[in-house]
């Protein structure tokens, strides 16, 4: 599988969209990446070949659609995966073995879900320059070791 590249232009998905990762680039005219209105899956198995990274890399505009982000990471990517905090989401759903090379991690600016944000198993981590931001309508952790 490979990811989703928006560079100039609008990608508009419906349904649920699966992919490895998304990258959204500053350019002129504007990348918009209108997310699904179901669940956009980051299954996070291979790198985005220009940043290195697995991740949601949101330099454009990001519109959650009212729809749900769901961060799969595998024990077997052995590395961190990278929500990106300049986008606002409605629903995030985070599912990762909890190790330091596996958690997920917000970062860039203060990260804001409007809606639900769900640990299914693992960790979330908030960081940027300034300190640890999070805004979130409703917290959900289903596993007993979940961390945020």
């Amino acid at each position: 599988m490979a990811g989703i590249y928006v560079s100039g232009g609008t990608y508009s998905g419906s349904g649920d969209v699966t992919t490895d990762w998304v990258r959204i680039e500053s350019t002129s005219p504007s990348s918009v990446f209108i997310a699904p209105d179901g669940t956009l899956t980051l299954t996070l198995d291979t790198n985005d070949p220009a940043t290195g990274e697995r991740a949601l890399y949101n330099n454009g505009t990001f519109t959650h659609n009212s729809g749900t982000v769901y961060v799969n990471v595998s024990t077997s990517a052995a590395t961190y995966a990278k929500l990106d905090a300049r986008a606002s989401y409605y629903n995030v759903i985070i599912k990762n073995d909890g190790s330091d090379t596996n958690r997920v991690q917000m970062d860039n600016t203060a990260a804001s879900i409007a809606n639900d944000l769900t640990i299914e198993q693992g960790s979330l981590e908030t960081y940027n320059s300034s300190g640890r931001h999070l805004t979130v309508g409703h917290i959900a952790i289903i596993e007993s070791g979940g961390t945020i």
